[in-house]
């Protein structure tokens, strides 16, 4: 589905505005206090419409709302049109939980592409690294997003293999080569966790000594927001991650801090509960498919690193 973006007078912030709460309710998300206008709307996919009636606001003639969740380039948004007689058929408020203006650069007459909301991994726009405390809060994912971690997996596996009995294949099990929860449970009912988490962490840390930072890095010191770190790494690798490249976070969760891994939304969900954060309304940053799905999982909005260069 595609719309073309438009200005408009502002008259329907008001409408949002006074919405807030009944918004929230049926989006999961709080609306920033503004709308983008969205005309010529060209549909390509069903989306489940809502109509909600009955509403109290400022606008004359408005009986209602039609509400149609979807999302943006990772980002939870919705579609509004206002139940009024003097209100364009064609016509569209779009509602997210951030500045699409400013966050996505975009202008009048931009076609955006308007995604289900459960799609998060369609990262078509570029993003503005100056916008994310738009959100009230940032998680990064570590390896592949902030930094480039030195170690020889293909190895690590190997060893990985030679923990088990011969007979045991821990690999076989994953839903997906990304999911590694099926190996901690293996490990865990042969009483080898804890040395596998060890063999883990001594390959990371390893690893930080000729670690790459890459550039998203550097946006951390400057974010006005409650920051945490989502990581499928070592905690004795984060840590030095963060004192080697001088950065801070307010949350650190990871390998250890749960035995679900992601795409299980279990760990992001922690550490938006150690940041006192709402899921609409927090913004996670991944490098993998997985790490949309579990954005998706969490509630949370998602952008992939590829969108800020």
């Amino acid at each position: 589905m595609h719309g073309k973006l438009e200005s408009g007078k502002g008259v329907a912030n008001v409408l949002i505005s006074d919405l807030e709460g009944l918004l929230l309710s049926h989006l999961s998300f709080r609306p920033f206090p503004g709308t983008l206008n969205l005309t010529q709307i060209t549909p390509s996919l069903s989306l489940p419409c809502t109509t909600v009636t009955d509403i109290e606001n400022a606008l004359d003639n408005c009986d209602g709302i039609e509400l149609t969740p979807c999302s943006i380039s990772g980002i939870k948004s919705a579609l509004i049109r206002p139940i009024a007689d003097n209100y364009p058929k064609s016509k569209f408020e779009f509602i997210a939980p951030a500045s699409l203006r400013n966050l996505f650069s975009l202008n009048d007459g931009d076609s955006v592409h308007i995604s289900a909301p459960d799609n998060l991994w369609n990262y078509e726009l570029k993003a503005s690294l100056n916008s994310l405390d738009n959100f009230d809060g940032v998680i990064f994912d570590l390896d592949g997003t902030l930094i480039d971690l030195d170690v020889d997996w293909n190895s690590v596996r190997t060893q990985i293999r030679d923990l088990f009995p011969p007979s045991i294949d821990p690999f076989s099990l994953r839903r997906d080569r990304n999911d590694h929860t099926p190996i901690y449970e293996l490990a865990s009912q042969h009483g080898i966790y804890e040395d596998l988490l060890e063999l883990l962490a001594s390959h990371e840390l390893a690893g930080t000594k000729s670690a790459v930072p890459l550039p998203l890095i550097d946006i951390i010191p400057n974010l006005d927001c409650p920051v945490g770190l989502c990581t499928k790494n070592s905690r004795i690798a984060s840590q030095e991650i963060a004192e080697k490249f001088n950065v801070n976070f307010d949350s650190l969760i990871t390998r250890e801090s749960t035995f679900e891994d992601k795409p299980h939304p279990l760990p992001l969900q922690k550490c938006m509960e150690d940041l006192s954060l709402s899921p609409g309304n927090t913004l996670f940053i991944g490098n993998e498919k997985t790490d949309a799905e579990t954005a998706h999982w969490a509630g949370t909005n998602f952008l992939q690193v590829d969108q800020f260069y």
